[in-house]
Order: C-alpha cells, then sequence, then structure tokens
C-alpha cells in the first residue's frame, strides 16, 4: 500500500502545485487511531510514519491527526490544516462518514484529498477527490457472481447505518434484484454498538440463502459471531472492509467458512502465477483495482493491508 499510496500524493501534489517550485511538500494525514473504526486508523496513521523525508527531490512534512471516528472532527481537523498549515495534499479518512463529511472542505479550498475509503460524493463535488479503493458496486458484483455460482437465491442485509452501510445497500440491491436474487430483509447498526441480537432474530427468523455483512475490522466480527450463536446456517458474506486480521483475531471459529471480498494486495503472496498482478508479487501491494472472487474466512492470519470502511 505504501509505494501505491506515495504515487498517488506525487499525482495529487502535482496537481496542487500546478507547475510552481515547491520548497517543501505538506500533506495532512487525518485518520482514526481512536473510535470505532480504529482498527483501520491505527494501521493508516502508522503507514505514515514509514513515508520517505522527500519526495522527488521536495522535502516531505506530515502531519497526522486522529478524527476519532467523527464526521465533526475530521472537518475541523480538515480546516486547520487547509488553513493554517497550507498542507497540499490532504489524506483521509478510512472511515467513509469522515471522508465523506471532508470532502467538502477538500473542495471549497481546492486541496486534493486522497481518500482511504471508497466515500461516495454528489455529483460534480469530486473534482478534488481520489478514492484508493475499489468502488463497493465493483466489490458487490464480485459477491454477485460468487452467490450466484453458489446456488444463493435470497440474501440479507445486515450493515451499517452510516455512510458506508448506506452507499453499500444502494450499490448492491440493485445488482442483486438484477441477477434475480431476492434481497432482505435490510437490518442496521451503529459502528458503536456492541450487540445486533434484536437485529440477528429477525433475519435469522428470515432465513435467507446468505447473509451480507457490511462493517468494518474488529466490528465486522461481531455481528458474523451473533449470527452464527443465534443458529444461522447459510453463506455469510463480507465487505472488503473486513478484510484485516482483526476480523479472524475476534472472530475466531465463529468467522470460519465465511466469505470475503478483497482486492489482490491482501493475498499478494498467494496469486497463481496466472493472475495479473503475479508479476508484482514481490511488492507488498499491487495496484490493480480489480478485485478477487470472495475467499473464504480462516482463523489462520492474512497478508495485512489497509482496508475502509
Amino acid at each position: 500500500m505504501t509505494r501505491y499510496t506515495l504515487k498517488a500524493i506525487v499525482a495529487a501534489t502535482a496537481i496542487a502545485a500546478s507547475g510552481a517550485a515547491m520548497a517543501q511538500i505538506t500533506i495532512g494525514v487525518i485518520a482514526p487511531m481512536t473510535g470505532p473504526a480504529s482498527g483501520l486508523g491505527i494501521p493508516a496513521g502508522n503507514q505514515a510514519k514509514l513515508w520517505p523525508k522527500e519526495i522527488a527531490g521536495q522535502k516531505l512534512n506530515v502531519i497526522v491527526l486522529d478524527d476519532a471516528t467523527d464526521p465533526t472532527q475530521g472537518v475541523q481537523h480538515a480546516k486547520k490544516l487547509v488553513t493554517a498549515d497550507k498542507v497540499d495534499v490532504l489524506m483521509s479518512s478510512v472511515a467513509t462518514p469522515v471522508a465523506a463529511a471532508m470532502a467538502q472542505v477538500a473542495e471549497e479550498s481546492a486541496t486534493p484529498q486522497i481518500a482511504w475509503s471508497p466515500v461516495a460524493v454528489p455529483a460534480g463535488k469530486d473534482k478534488w477527490l481520489f478514492r484508493m479503493p475499489q468502488s463497493n458496486a465493483v466489490m458487490g458484483h464480485a459477491i454477485i457472481e460468487h452467490m450466484k455460482k453458489q446456488g444463493v437465491k435470497s440474501v440479507g442485509f445486515l450493515g451499517y447505518s452510516d455512510a458506508y452501510g448506506e452507499t453499500w445497500l444502494n450499490d448492491f440491491r440493485p445488482q442483486a434484484e438484477k441477477a434475480g436474487i431476492k434481497f432482505g430483509p435490510v437490518e442496521r447498526f451503529a459502528r458503536a454498538d456492541t450487540s445486533v441480537t434484536g437485529q440477528v432474530l429477525k433475519l435469522v427468523s428470515a432465513n435467507p440463502d446468505a447473509m451480507l455483512v457490511v462493517a468494518s475490522g474488529s466490528g465486522a466480527a461481531m455481528p458474523q459471531m451473533a449470527l452464527v450463536e443465534r443458529g444461522y446456517k447459510g453463506k455469510i458474506y463480507q465487505t472488503h472492509a473486513a478484510a484485516t486480521r482483526d476480523l479472524m483475531r475476534v472472530g475466531g471459529k465463529s468467522v470460519e467458512g465465511g466469505f470475503v471480498v478483497s482486492g489482490p494486495a491482501v493475498l499478494a503472496e498467494q496469486l497463481p502465477d496466472s493472475h495479473p498482478p503475479a508479476a508484482r508479487r514481490s511488492s507488498s501491494c499491487s495496484s490493480t483495482r480489480r478485485p478477487t472472487a470472495p475467499a473464504r474466512a480462516t482463523s489462520s492470519p492474512a497478508t495485512p493491508t489497509t482496508p475502509s470502511s
């Protein structure tokens, strides 16, 4: 992820500079080091510490701030970075709700924003927004194709009641219906919730062939564990925000046998030679945006990555 991130920074900085000479490149990194999305934000913050001191001969100044998984705090940090610190680029956030809120600051200040999340903003409001992950629609297509091969005829939805959950719901539902897969029931929960018992009871009662869990990091384990504890025997799918060690560390045996969709970077060392990114296997990441088919989760550690939610 680091090399691809730096390439994106160089490109965004070039846009911001518009050909003018720069003595220093200042990058504002805003990530959830605390709060519900900290399982994703801490690795992102640590990643910034590995960046070089120079890029293309220009000194690199990196300012890292904690948005606490709070859109309001993220916006406050963004405003400070563009006005007081005069950053050339904003890197934010792995939490979709925070990145979405900050996009307006980037738009108004004409500051490139490189988002670690598949954030959706109104048409015409993304001139300065560059998204690193695959879109939810792209990943949803991979899940639908896998479901069709597995003979899934109905799917329930259990996801975050925020921007990440909403975009997945809006992107996935029409794809499922187009594929002839009955969609529903739909149940939502907040990132900070510690239980989804009520939602799970309704879903298990409906007993669809499969469940789509839309959550992130360690938070993705709790709803799947609840489904298993309540006796659900169908197939359970997770989004690319769940493709982390935390899912297996927290979920343990309860997440075994589930399916997780992800980009090839997560399984770079396991890709066959016939896979397009195989030629770049020596790198810890691939710049490809093509998703892999959902893979079964096991309790064995996966290749680390920087997913988003």
